[in-house]
């Protein structure tokens, strides 16, 4: 890990170079309430050793906004499981279009162990629910970080209805209004 700036870092996650895609998940970590969130992250070699790794700029600040160096966990997966024959039941996905009243997130950036697709419908100003379809087992561990640091986003919710789990999560501003913001969303059974 580098820092890059007070409240910036660079996290270089060796060997996984080969897929852009994939969900980072950053969780700011201590007593004090600040939010550290994912800005992007890319497969990148390093010119002078070769090696490959996926690098992944994070971002803290207080909840003010203002940038703060602070601790943070970061995971990131591609798939949940580590063969063809075992899958933890689950899904991942980058909510991107943090206006759109219905959309499918892109293709790269999401996964659900029913290999169907995600979607997300934004309910309200700030408010979406995530749409999981195949997993419908009680229970579960939904997890969300605003992504890009425009925002801070929390799960109020989630159930089986039908077909499919659907978790409800709220993003808020600074002041504690709700906003319309991107986050990273993981859901693991």
């Amino acid at each position: 890990m580098e820092r890059e700036q007070e409240g910036t870092y660079l996290v270089f996650l060796p060997g996984l170079h080969g897929n852009p895609g994939g969900m980072v998940k950053v969780t700011s970590l201590g007593s004090t309430p600040n939010a550290c969130s994912p800005v992007v992250w890319m497969p990148w070699r390093n010119p002078d050793t070769g090696k490959g790794f996926l690098v992944v700029r994070v971002a803290c600040a207080t909840l003010r906004g203002v940038p703060v160096d602070a601790a943070f966990t970061l995971s990131y997966s591609v798939d949940l499981g580590s063969t063809a024959d075992v899958r933890i039941p689950g899904a991942y996905l980058w909510a991107s279009e943090s206006d759109a009243a219905e959309y499918t997130p892109m293709k790269d950036y999401q996964y659900n162990s029913t290999h169907a697709l995600n979607t997300v419908t934004r309910t309200a100003t700030g408010k979406y629910t995530v749409h999981l379809p195949g997993l419908v087992r009680p229970g579960g561990n939904p997890q969300v970080s605003a992504y890009n640091f425009t925002a801070t986003c929390g799960v109020t919710g989630w159930r089986p209805v039908e077909h499919e789990h659907q978790v409800e999560v709220v993003c808020r501003g600074a002041q504690g209004d709700p906003v319309d913001a991107q986050f990273a969303f993981l859901f693991r059974q």
